[in-house]
């Protein structure tokens, strides 16, 4: 523990996350901020036993402090680190020799390095709490050269006129995997593994003001597969998802140019969204598509215009987005595929707004 012991002004104190404390003879002030850790609840049974002298709750502070799951940090008004604790030590693959009397950002990737000074020459002319006394989430660099996301708490230490700064830091790694999983659930289509319908007005909306503001066209299409009830009734529902299933990867495989996007729209329908196409390169991609259907040869007796499952589309370009709203284009589109299934089916419409 002698690593963690920092002597400021002939006093020997124990630098640890808590609150701000101020130790004077025998009395003691903590102020612990509201998000109580097991890492500050630590500290203070740490820095009250050391205050008073009393041995037993000293060890056990000490036995827990080295073991806890959270890497405590602590650093000068400098940036030099002054005290490494053992979960820190394991996070960041560094001994604490290894990092004691260096900088901080040692621990930073780059891109980091100058926003953790300024933050800090901030606060140190300003007292401008922006970070302190709050969770943020950062990323680390461990000894190795990989990065890992951190959440950190960052409390600060005045004592003597000397200010402390020390760091709350967990690995989040995991929980990062878990929600980028639970993301990618949400905005996928469980039976087809194609985007969703959530994704879809996600993607419009972007590729709708990024078409305002580089004045490029926009088109999309909605597509309908014919007769799918019909093809259910018949086949069977099983089937039915499989069917679906199909011909989302045939789309997919027709929809291969960057930027590109499809996903299931509801049912038996499914969208598209092409960005800068105009409606001349819009049309031609939709029979594309149109024709890949019809390639894959899905048997479906009960097709009044084929023998084999089609599709119907209907396609909408715009070319001046500004001062409207993406609600029209998909209204559009939608128009353009009622006019296709009226006119017979196993085509594709086209409308320019």
């Amino acid at each position: 523990m002698n690593r963690f012991r920092n002597d400021i002004q002939k006093h020997t104190q124990w630098i640890l996350l808590a609150g701000t404390f101020i130790s004077s003879a025998s009395i003691l002030v903590v102020r612990v901020q509201p998000y109580l850790t097991a890492g500050i609840i630590l500290t203070i049974a740490l820095v009250c036993a050391l205050a008073y002298e009393h041995k037993l709750a000293r060890i056990q502070a000490q036995t827990l402090f080295e073991n806890t799951v959270d890497g405590i940090i602590t650093l000068d008004g400098q940036s030099i680190i002054r005290a490494f604790n053992p979960a820190a030590e394991k996070m960041f693959g560094y001994r604490a020799e290894e990092v004691v009397g260096k900088n901080v950002t040692q621990l930073m990737p780059d891109e980091f390095i100058e926003k953790h000074k300024n933050a800090l020459s901030r606060y140190l002319r300003t007292s401008e709490k922006r970070i302190i006394g709050t969770l943020v989430e950062v990323t680390g660099l461990k000894s190795d050269g990989k990065e890992f996301p951190i959440e950190l708490g960052i409390a600060e230490f005045k004592l003597g006129g000397n200010q402390l700064f020390s760091g709350n830091i967990r690995d989040i790694t995991e929980r990062k995997k878990i929600e980028k999983e639970l993301e990618t659930l949400s905005q996928t289509d469980g039976l087809t593994g194609i985007y969703n319908r959530r994704s879809f007005d996600l993607i419009l909306e972007k590729e709708w003001n990024r078409a305002s503001r580089d004045m490029q066209p926009l088109s999309l299409i909605l597509i309908d597969i014919d007769f799918f009830k019909k093809y259910n009734d018949t086949y069977g529902h099983v089937q039915g998802d499989e069917c679906l299933k199909t011909v989302a990867r045939g789309l997919c495989d027709s929809l291969n140019r960057a930027g590109d996007f499809v996903a299931r729209y509801g049912g038996e329908e499914f969208v598209a969204v092409l960005p800068t196409t105009d409606s001349e390169h819009a049309r031609k991609i939709t029979e594309m598509i149109r024709h890949t259907v019809l390639d894959l040869q899905i048997a479906h007796s009960e097709n009044d215009v084929s023998p084999h499952l089609t599709i119907s589309l209907g396609v909408a370009t715009i070319k001046k987005t500004r001062n409207r709203q993406s609600a029209s284009l998909v209204e559009a589109a939608d128009k353009a595929l009622y006019e296709a299934k009226q006119n017979g089916r196993n085509q594709t419409v086209s409308t320019l707004i």
